[in-house]
């Protein structure tokens, strides 16, 4: 399998290598998603090998394969929102924290405090959705589900960053 993905996104890669950067400050080198730059294409090729070895490795029937994906994809807009705010919230409070805390402790004390319940509702929204699995695939299933998706974003991760060296 690491072959396979190492293969894939060398040719996605490949498909971008006349890219000319993009208008707007810092001529397009502001990261895209999960840091695969200014190429929406590039996260979409991945997506669908994502999509790909999911059917293969949880072996789901049509039917349930459309039920799960539409749970996954309404999953995957509730936590990209909540992700999204602590960026935003992040983006927020960077200035005051580069200027060594000119704000008073409330400030930052809210912050923090901000930070933790977004992380909790993004626990609590993946809780939900793998418990709505459970109606769906078995707990195998599940179990495979679960692992997959860490190894395959481990493994993406080390893609990125040897490519990167």
């Amino acid at each position: 399998m690491k072959y396979f993905l190492i293969l894939t996104l060398l040719l996605i890669g490949l498909d971008n290598i006349y890219a000319q950067p993009g208008p707007g400050p810092g001529g397009g080198k502001h990261r895209w998603k999960d840091g695969l730059g200014d190429n929406p294409k590039a996260y979409e090729k991945i997506e669908q090998l994502e999509k790909l070895k999911l059917i293969e490795i949880l072996d789901m029937d049509e039917e349930t394969t459309l039920k799960f994906f539409s749970r996954r994809k309404d999953f995957k807009e509730k936590f990209g929102d909540i992700n999204k705010q602590i960026d935003d919230l992040i983006q927020g409070t960077l200035p005051e924290i580069r200027k060594d805390g000119k704000k008073d402790d409330a400030y930052y004390k809210n912050f923090v405090s901000e930070m933790l319940r977004l992380q909790k509702e993004a626990g609590k929204t993946r809780e939900d959705f793998i418990n709505s699995l459970y109606g769906l695939l078995s707990p195998l299933q599940i179990a495979k589900y679960i692992v997959f998706e860490r190894r395959f974003r481990e493994e993406l991760k080390e893609l990125l960053l040897e490519g990167r060296n």
